[in-house]
């Protein structure tokens, strides 16, 4: 049980480290070891290294948590699964989907509530990817009543939250609802200091849907500022949030009808999703990515590109056995 602890922490650490470095803005809780701080991997300089050691240990990690619930370290096992989230940003993996489902059953036994929170919010947000925006809402319900609002670190769980209940309202054709969860999030966000990029860019998506591409341009351009405001997010390679940024920016110009403009913005976000030896290492957002140009080759008219890039998304997007 020892040596299982031993690692567990040290890829606890490690993990959190790299999701630090990769995604600035996705705060990383404060881990509970099970026996003494590590030291983190050496290799994690920088947004590069982290993506690769995220990459490269991710069945490693899979791995060590299946370990430590084998040994009734639920409390770990429920970390690793919390902490993993940030390799399924790079890209899904059967092995990731599976450490999801019996991370909140580790969580559970652990009795740590704000754990028990933060992964029934990565299940809303994995049944809303899925289209199960009902049981979602069900699901955040669920996560909110084990935060205390009295809780300064507990505030930007319930933004999450928040946000994750405006994109099933927004896929409910809520719109309504969903700019009201918006703002309440943008409000959360606020009163602890942290930057509401995520909000400008989910809230310029709801506009774009009703129709209101200017004001959607609008708000994206603040979201962009938003991000300049923290050096960390436009800096280096890749560049995860102005890669979301910029794919939703020709997404916005494709339906207002600005297929050359989509098409060249889109092209420059796809830019942003990899790394310094040019090849792509964040696999979902390419994917999203790949997915926007193969409609916007459609609206212009070529197939062969439309095919070509749908094709380039399911490659980026297929869960594999690794």
């Amino acid at each position: 049980m020892e040596t299982v602890a031993h690692l567990g922490d040290y890829y606890l650490a490690t993990t959190g480290a790299a999701t630090n470095a990769l995604f600035p803005v996705h705060r990383v809780a404060e881990p509970a070891f099970t026996l003494s701080t590590p030291e983190v991997e050496s290799t994690v300089r920088d947004a590069e290294s982290a993506a690769r050691w995220l990459e490269r240990e991710r069945s490693a990690l899979s791995a060590v948590q299946e370990l430590a619930r084998a040994a009734g370290l639920h409390h770990l096992a429920g970390q690793l699964a919390d902490a993993a989230w940030a390799a399924g940003l790079l890209g899904r993996t059967d092995a990731w989907y599976h450490s999801q489902r019996s991370g909140w059953d580790s969580a559970e036994r652990s009795g740590d509530r704000p754990l028990q929170a933060r992964l029934l919010t990565a299940r809303a947000r994995l049944l809303c990817e899925a289209g199960d925006q009902q049981q979602a809402l069900v699901t955040l319900d669920q996560a909110t009543r084990l935060y205390d609002r009295r809780n300064f670190d507990h505030v930007w769980g319930l933004a999450v939250i928040s946000d994750i209940r405006a994109a099933a309202h927004q896929a409910l054709g809520h719109g309504v609802l969903a700019r009201e969860a918006l703002l309440h999030a943008i409000r959360l966000r606020q009163a602890i200091g942290d930057t509401i990029m995520w909000e400008l860019a989910a809230w310029a998506e709801v506009e774009s849907l009703a129709g209101y591409h200017g004001t959607a341009l609008g708000l994206l351009a603040e979201a962009h500022r938003e991000a300049c405001r923290v050096p960390a997010l436009v800096a280096g390679t890749p560049r995860p949030y102005e890669a979301m940024i910029l794919r939703l920016i020709g997404v916005v110009h494709h339906r207002a009808g600005q297929y050359d403009e989509s098409r060249d913005t889109l092209t420059r976000a796809l830019e942003r999703t990899v790394g310094a030896g040019g090849e792509i290492v964040l696999r979902q957002e390419a994917a999203r990515n790949h997915r926007a140009l193969a409609d916007v080759a459609r609206a212009l008219g070529s197939s062969e590109a439309a095919r070509r890039h749908e094709s380039a998304a399911r490659a980026l997007s297929q869960p594999t056995t690794c």
